[in-house]
């Protein structure tokens, strides 16, 4: 039922599916969208692969947000769009309001009746099994004939559902701590470090278990399971972490300034925010520690700069790889190899993966590079090969000038690497030379290269 983590590919095309709906909020406080988009986040998660659903294989419906595509149409649409890709295991949410008589509320006074889901689904032709959570108040059964239910409901046909609008609803609210808790290294608000699910799979048996303990969490609701022509292999339902999951990087500048920290799984949703929320403050405060100066703006604004930063990993082969997907992440933490992040290596250099220097003395560097007469700051091969000559004469005339020949030396190794190394990268591109304030201490400063065209 579950498959096999893939270690060498994505997860597109795997036969999962899912339809996340959340309904109308007369309100306009969006708790329903919220529950929907987390419980998205956990069973298409890369970082832990509950249920590895293929982001590409996710149809969300949020009738909370403006469209001129007719409401119904949405919900049908997105059945027909899974049902074209071939899937054989439907996961259904919905969050929302729903009634008896009308069914799920998915606009000012518009409905969709349980029996139109039951349609939609019947008409799948390659959906063998349905996985489905429904948060809402008098949910009914869905009616498939020769597929296998599982259906877990927040409350019984004839009881309502109860949500707190800042906090959303207590029963999505414990689904997703089954799924995330341990992982995130968090607490049970009511059961504290006790709570858990043991083993390596999240099963039926086990997850309606977890709710059941939970009971006093959601208040008045009885939650209901409602299953149909399932065997053993069908009540597997997802991955179980048991235990914290964090991942370790070791942050540096150089051998004599470095920090190791961990990240938790759970905080690891967009590689990019990685770098420039997590990873580039600890760099800075290396930076701080090795230049003994502050930087000179706060560092939600100098995050935009984290792009200068590469996480490596080592091979066997002795040969480093520039990770940039969550998925290699994801592939080098699995294998054990220690995580670096540091500034990108110059001769790594390419489209989108800029470098960073820091100088000691950068603003005289930088108005040494001005005086060799070039009207703009993109450089083309031949004008930094050039620029590399003028510097190297300027630093065998200076006398005395220790601090400054350091960081001209440094900087002229930098652009001569990248004109040995990486000139074929230059061949119709221009590196972008820009020397960036980055402290209060004006000597000291960024020199940031990007490669344009």
């Amino acid at each position: 039922m579950l498959r096999v983590w893939p270690s060498d590919k994505t997860l597109d095309s795997d036969g999962w599916g899912a339809i996340l709906v959340a309904g109308y909020d007369v309100t306009g406080r969006e708790m329903f969208s919220k529950d929907v988009q987390q419980f998205g986040d956990v069973i298409t998660s890369t970082v832990l692969p509950t249920m590895c659903i293929s982001k590409s294989l996710c149809e969300y419906i949020d009738f909370n947000s403006p469209t001129t595509i007719p409401v119904a149409f949405r919900i049908e649409s997105a059945f027909e769009k899974l049902n074209a890709k071939g899937i054989h295991t439907l996961v259904f949410i919905y969050s929302g309001h729903h009634d008896t008589e009308t069914g799920f509320l998915i606009g000012k006074n518009e409905y969709f009746p349980t029996n139109k889901i039951n349609e939609c689904i019947q008409n799948m032709r390659g959906v063998k099994t349905v996985i489905a959570f429904l948060d809402c108040c008098q949910a009914k059964t869905i009616d498939v004939k020769d597929i296998c239910l599982i259906q877990f409901n927040a409350t019984g046909p004839n009881a309502v559902a109860i949500g707190l609008r800042d906090e959303g609803s207590y029963f999505t609210k414990y689904l997703l701590q089954a799924f995330t808790l341990k992982a995130s290294g968090a607490q049970c608000s009511q059961c504290g470090s006790k709570c858990k699910l043991d083993g390596d799979f999240i099963t039926l048996g086990n997850l309606w278990t977890y709710i059941g303990n939970h009971r006093s969490g959601l208040k008045s609701m009885e939650p209901h399971l409602n299953t149909k022509n399932i065997e053993w292999r069908t009540t597997y339902l997802a991955y179980n972490y048991a235990s914290k999951v964090e991942f370790p990087f070791e942050v540096s500048i150089d051998e004599s300034f470095s920090k190791s920290i961990n990240i938790l799984a759970s905080g690891l949703k967009d590689f990019e925010a990685l770098k420039s929320q997590q990873l580039f403050p600890v760099l800075v405060d290396l930076l701080t520690e090795k230049f003994q100066c502050k930087p000179k703006e706060p560092i939600t604004l100098l995050s935009k700069y984290a792009n200068i930063l590469s996480i490596e990993v080592d091979f066997a082969s002795r040969n480093t790889d520039d990770i940039d997907t969550m998925e290699k992440l994801v592939m080098a933490w699995n294998s054990k190899r220690l995580l670096r992040c540091k500034p990108r290596l110059c001769t790594r250099i390419d489209n989108g993966k800029p470098v960073g220097l820091f100088l000691k003395q950068g603003k005289l560097v930088a108005k040494m590079v001005s005086e060799i007469g070039y009207t703009t700051n993109a450089y083309t091969f031949p004008e930094l090969v050039r620029l590399v000559q003028f510097l190297e004469e300027e630093e065998d005339a200076l006398q005395n000038q220790e601090l400054l020949d350091s960081s001209l030396g440094e900087f002229i190794d930098a652009i001569s690497n990248i004109t040995k190394k990486a000139s074929e990268k230059l061949t119709e591109k221009r590196i972008h030379i820009n020397f960036i304030d980055f402290f209060v201490d004006k000597s000291v400063c960024l020199v940031h290269l990007e490669l344009q065209d």
